[in-house]
């Protein structure tokens, strides 16, 4: 069982550069993506900053899940879309994972991030995980005084997606210290 999931490790904050850190984890992702015909989406709104204050490796953990669960559940010739924007009044980064698969039911928006779930509409894929995916991402937001939850259909636009995720991550642009304290 990985630190992760046993809450055992240490939030690093540091200076990074976001479009960066979100480029790295879509070219992780863009041929397995292209194999399977589903375009992968990202959009970083202009109100990101070009630099945020945060555990950059935690939060390319979060999407990096988010975007494998989107992919490992989704039909050929689909899409999955990352979206994200800063709003500074709150300090949170928020994220937006979409896509065209499945599907969750709202009745499993908590039981989804229990861990060793998974769903049986799952089943009729090969390749199933262990259901640490997203107990892993639940933590790790825990962890970094942040939140994940499960969109309701109502706030996906049908054209985009049927299955999102939003987290929202704390993050500054300011100092270092600012942040150690918000984490105390």
């Amino acid at each position: 069982m990985s630190n992760i999931v046993r809450e055992q490790f240490k939030v690093q904050m540091a200076s990074f550069n976001v479009r960066d850190a979100f480029e790295e984890i879509i070219s992780m992702y863009k041929m397995s993506a292209e194999l399977k015909g589903i375009n992968l989406e990202c959009h970083i709104s202009d109100d990101v900053p070009q630099e945020l204050i945060q555990d950059k490796l935690r939060i390319q953990q979060v999407v990096s899940n988010l975007i494998n669960n989107s992919l490992k559940y989704s039909d050929n010739d689909t899409e999955v879309n990352v979206r994200c924007r800063f709003y500074p009044r709150s300090s949170k980064l928020h994220i937006q994972v979409l896509d065209n698969g499945i599907g969750i039911a709202e009745k499993d928006s908590e039981l989804i991030f229990k861990p060793y779930t998974t769903l049986p509409e799952a089943q009729k894929f090969t390749y199933v995980g262990a259901g640490l995916g997203l107990y892993t991402c639940k933590t790790l937001c825990k962890q970094l005084n942040s939140s994940i939850r499960l969109m309701k259909a109502s706030e996906i636009d049908p054209l985009i997606g049927k299955t999102g995720f939003y987290v929202k991550i704390r993050a500054t642009f300011d100092s270092v210290e600012e942040m150690k304290y918000q984490f105390k």
